[in-house]
């Protein structure tokens, strides 16, 4: 006998998503009857069953914890937007979130208590999404998925952990987009790069995909810094940074947090000498693009990827589905000319 045919699988050979099967073959609102129709016949044609055990889980309110350590600049609160968007699409089935309180800067303990928390209330799965790789996340982790709580990563992955799966960018190819975008826009041959954080997975692959890159192309990486994700570390390390360096003619900044290091460039009247490549997109980040301090922006989609975490969780809460062990979601590259129609369509 084959392997049972998925409401994925349908989703697939439909092109629509997993939600709109789902809704179709429950009869809810909201499909259009073409893609009904299209639904119900291509399930027919495969040979699909529904799974009843997983239509009375649905039956039934299910919450999904939801926790975002080291809340940081628009990134979050894109990331936010999505996720409520993701419950959205769910509220005829009965999914809600719960959020807890979010924290302006790191605290491990803090985090561990707020999972602990949503334990407690009887949460059926927690969305986290982690700043920083620990021991204690990794144990945290394993101690839910013996207690049946599974845990969904999102925008950044804990290795060795016993999470059901991780949406978030490929941060190796984060960083060789801004090397490259550099190559295009770069007077002369040295360059730096600024991330938040070593210690975050993500930062770390953006390093590593940016200087295999850039040592590629014969351009030399005179420098890393970290911002801790505070625009004034940025600012100053920044002004260390073209002391130190002062041949340094491009620069790549990794992370959201941005703006201090552009600030510190245009007050050393050095910005027409200068290239520089962002990361995302945020209302104070604007101003520098449209003076042509910034030449380009990676949009890392922290809205998709939000959204993208509660769709996972809640394939795998009612058919215990995994789509992948990783999801990445590629980013965009945001130029002046574009960036208004982004953020308009988007926002």
């Amino acid at each position: 006998m084959g392997n049972r045919v998925t409401i994925m699988d349908i989703a697939k050979k439909t092109n629509v998503t997993h939600t709109t099967v789902y809704k179709a073959l429950n009869n809810k609102q909201y499909v259009k009857e073409e893609t009904k129709k299209r639904i119900l016949e291509a399930a027919a044609s495969m040979g699909y069953r529904a799974n009843k055990v997983a239509q009375s889980l649905v039956r039934k309110s299910q919450k999904i914890g939801i926790v975002i350590e080291g809340y940081y600049s628009d990134y979050s609160l894109d990331l936010i937007r999505g996720i409520k968007d993701g419950l959205n699409d769910l509220f005829d089935d009965k999914v809600e979130g719960v959020f807890t309180e979010f924290e302006t800067s790191y605290d491990r303990e803090k985090t561990l208590r707020k999972i602990n928390d949503l334990k407690i209330q009887g949460v059926d799965g927690i969305i986290f999404a982690p700043y920083a790789v620990c021991q204690e996340h990794i144990d945290m982790i394993e101690l839910l998925y013996s207690d049946d709580i599974p845990v969904v990563l999102v925008t950044a992955d804990i290795p060795n952990s016993k999470r059901v799966t991780t949406i978030r960018p490929n941060g190796r190819l984060v960083g060789s987009i801004g090397a490259e975008l550099l190559r295009l826009c770069q007077k002369g041959k040295t360059r730096a790069v600024f991330v938040g954080n070593k210690n975050v997975v993500h930062h770390q692959e953006i390093i590593d995909g940016f200087t295999e890159k850039s040592n590629e192309e014969g351009y030399e990486v005179a420098a890393v810094y970290e911002t801790q994700d505070d625009d004034m570390i940025a600012y100053y390390s920044a002004e260390r940074l073209l002391k130190d360096h002062p041949q340094v003619s491009g620069i790549y900044i990794g992370t959201s947090h941005s703006v201090g290091v552009c600030r510190k460039i245009i007050e050393l009247g050095l910005d027409k000498q200068i290239s520089v490549i962002g990361t995302d997109i945020f209302n104070e980040l604007i101003e520098y693009i449209e003076k042509d301090t910034v030449k380009a922006t990676i949009y890392q989609n922290s809205y998709m990827q939000g959204k993208l975490a509660v769709s996972e969780m809640f394939k795998y809460l009612t058919e215990k589905i995994v789509t992948d062990d990783t999801i990445y979601v590629n980013p965009e590259i945001l130029l002046k000319c574009n960036y208004k129609q982004y953020m308009e369509q988007e926002r």
